[in-house]
């Protein structure tokens, strides 16, 4: 028979389980980079002389982003599964040679936090981390020095 002593005793039960396996799911269902870190990165452009225009293209050279140095833009850092996002910055001014600068987004540190939770880690390295993107960052500042494009000297001969 159910009394009042009984559901008591059940439901403090279940609460004393509850406040028992929220931490333990937190750290075996999350990565440690995805904890203390993000996916998405902000990258400063910058130009000298300023006021380039800066078009940011994928690997696949899909256009992400353009802007006007100096400029900080929101990239992310993985493009898939265990890989790293890489970019293309063209840097483009009037009179200047456009330039290129590439992208690479490194391994998080955060990420090697996964082996402090030794077999329970391993979940948040081979998983979760990978998948949310947080195993990688970028560098959070990409700059070119432009230089003056070469104006061909002489004119065109008007004797024809």
């Amino acid at each position: 028979m159910l009394n009042e002593y009984n559901v008591t005793d059940s439901i403090m039960k279940i609460t004393k389980l509850l406040r028992t396996l929220m931490p333990a799911s937190l750290i075996v269902f999350t990565g440690c980079a995805s904890v203390v870190s993000k996916s998405t990165w902000p990258v400063t452009f910058k130009s000298n002389p300023p006021g380039a225009e800066v078009v940011i293209t994928d690997k696949t050279g899909n256009e992400v982003n353009r802007g006007m140095t100096p400029t900080t833009i929101q990239l992310k850092s993985s493009s898939g599964f265990f890989s790293a996002a890489t970019y293309k910055a063209e840097f483009k001014l009037k009179d200047y040679q456009t330039r290129n600068r590439g992208l690479h987004g490194e391994v998080n540190g955060w990420y090697f936090g996964n082996a402090l939770f030794g077999g329970i880690g391993i979940i948040g390295a081979v998983f979760v981390d990978p998948v949310t993107g947080a195993m990688w960052k970028l560098q959070p500042l990409c700059t070119m020095d432009l230089e003056k494009a070469e104006i061909p000297s002489g004119k065109p001969s008007s004797d024809n």
